[in-house]
C-alpha cells in the first residue's frame, strides 16, 4: 500500500511494529491520548518536550489569539463550489493564508514555529467555515475562551458538547 512512498528518519514519531504502536517524541500515543490535552501534544510535537504549566498557558494564549482568519480568506472559502472536496477547500484556504503572510520567505526556526502555531490556530477555523458554508449556514467566529477542540465544536455546531465527547 505504501510502495513508492518516500520516507525518512524522524525524531518526531516512530512506528513500533513489534508492539503495533505509535510513539511521539518517545511517548506512546496511547499514553498521550489518555493523559494529555491536544494542546500539550501539539506543544510536544513542536518543541520536543511536554510543557510545564507556564509554557502551556503561554502556548494556549498565543494559539487562541491567532484563530481569526481574514474576511478575504473567509470569502475565498465561501466562494468555492458547493461540491468542492473539504481537503481542496482547506488547501486553498491555507494557500491564501500563505499569501497574506508577510514572513512567507523567512524560514528561521523561530518564524517556522510561529507559522506552525498560526496554522494550528487557523485551520480549524477554515474547516468549520467550509463545513457551515456548505450547509448554507453562517460562519461562527472562533471563541478564544475555549480549548481547540471545544472551539472547533462551537464553530461547527454552535455549541460545545459534554467533556467526554470533547476529550
Amino acid at each position: 500500500g505504501l510502495e513508492g512512498v518516500v520516507m525518512d528518519t524522524s525524531s518526531v514519531s516512530k512506528v513500533n511494529a513489534e508492539t503495533n504502536s505509535l510513539v511521539y517524541r518517545g511517548y506512546p500515543v496511547q499514553d498521550l491520548a489518555e493523559n494529555c490535552s491536544f494542546e500539550e501534544v501539539a506543544y510536544l510535537l513542536y518543541t520536543g518536550e511536554l510543557p510545564n504549566k507556564t509554557q502551556l498557558e503561554d502556548f494556549n494564549k498565543k494559539e487562541r489569539s491567532l484563530r481569526e482568519i481574514s474576511n478575504n480568506n473567509l470569502n475565498v472559502i465561501k466562494s468555492l463550489p458547493q461540491k468542492c472536496h473539504p481537503m481542496d477547500s482547506i488547501r486553498t484556504g491555507v494557500s491564501f493564508l500563505g499569501c497574506e503572510d508577510e514572513r512567507i520567505w523567512d524560514a528561521s526556526p523561530a518564524t517556522n514555529l510561529d507559522k506552525a502555531i498560526r496554522l494550528l490556530a487557523k485551520i480549524p477555523t477554515m474547516v468549520a467555515a467550509d463545513f457551515r458554508f456548505k450547509k448554507g449556514q453562517d460562519f461562527i467566529p472562533p471563541n478564544p475562551s475555549l480549548s481547540i477542540a471545544e472551539n472547533f465544536f462551537h464553530m461547527c455546531f454552535g455549541k460545545v458538547p459534554q467533556k467526554e465527547i470533547v476529550k
